[in-house]
């Protein structure tokens, strides 16, 4: 008897086991949720051409839309930017073209978010023109500018471009990366530095912490050395070692790791003389801050 019903108890238990193995579909178990820009057709999706782009045939939403009504088509001439300094602007043409016979005026507006598609309100971008007229199968073209300061938040994200005329609109993505240093270029002229007219002691550069600053040579063929606080430093950044050659033009001055040791005193650089061909000028240059 015993026999048998450990025999009975064998008997159930084994496609219960195989059940939990092979992930059974009973209630309960986790359902796959449509995610549109994939490049796969989910559930409650129409299509999937791997972005959220609308006006390109897939909506936003990843629904199919109306291609053979008038309309404007929408692109970028840089859909993934180079990685670039903080400080440093970067301009991406957008070309539209009129669709199925399409004419009329076009809103432009640009909007970031980050790779959650969080807003970031922290970036610059500038549009030349926020209205764009588009001739019957003509086309059309802007530009937008695209940069980011010393403090900002995120470094990584995307931009998009929509245009909207009437009910209809249609949107460009591009892949936006900063590396975390903020870039000041310096020129010159003749022997003399030339200093950016911002980042005064009133107003100073605000440099994030845990990232670096640059001082780049902008100039065609003097090296420069960069004044800055003496051995050991202040706050990561110190005087240029003036044993060496300087900066040569192309060339940009790093900082070590900024860190936020004193949070009420901006900190001075300038072009600073010492060694051959160095570029000089008035010792007034400019300010930074290191700031959380």
């Amino acid at each position: 008897m015993r026999s048998l019903l450990l025999a009975i108890i064998a008997a159930v238990a084994i496609p219960a086991c195989t059940q939990d193995i092979t992930g059974g579909t009973g209630p309960g178990d986790d359902q796959q949720q449509p995610t549109c820009g994939n490049g796969v057709v989910d559930p409650g999706e129409t299509c999937d051409d791997s972005n959220t782009n609308n006006g390109d045939g897939c909506s936003s939403t990843c629904q199919t839309e109306n291609t053979s009504q008038p309309r404007v088509a929408i692109t970028v001439d840089q859909p993934t930017l180079p990685a670039m300094d903080l400080g440093q602007s970067a301009s991406v043409a957008i070309t539209l073209t009129s669709m199925m016979g399409f004419t009329g005026d076009v809103t432009l507006a640009a909007t970031v978010a980050d790779t959650t598609t969080a807003p970031i309100t922290d970036w610059i971008t500038n549009l030349d023109m926020t209205t764009v007229t588009v001739a019957a199968d003509g086309t059309a073209t802007a530009h937008i500018a695209i940069g980011a300061m010393g403090n900002v938040g995120m470094v990584a994200g995307k931009v998009k471009i929509t245009a909207t005329s009437g009910t209809l609109s249609a949107d460009a993505s591009i892949d936006v990366t900063f590396n975390p240093v903020y870039r000041v270029t310096y020129t010159n002229s003749g022997t003399n530095c030339v200093y950016p007219t911002d980042g005064t002691v009133a107003n100073p550069y605000l440099v994030k912490a845990g990232r670096k600053l640059a001082v780049f040579n902008g100039g065609t063929t003097l090296a420069f050395v960069i004044h800055g606080p003496a051995a050991p430093g202040a706050d990561g950044f110190q005087h240029e070692d003036q044993g060496g050659t300087g900066t040569p033009a192309g060339s940009a001055y790093m900082s070590d790791t900024l860190t936020t040791l004193d949070t009420t005193n901006p900190i001075n650089f300038y072009c600073h003389t010492g060694v051959a061909n160095t570029l000089s000028g008035a010792a007034t240059g400019n300010y930074f801050k290191v700031v959380p």
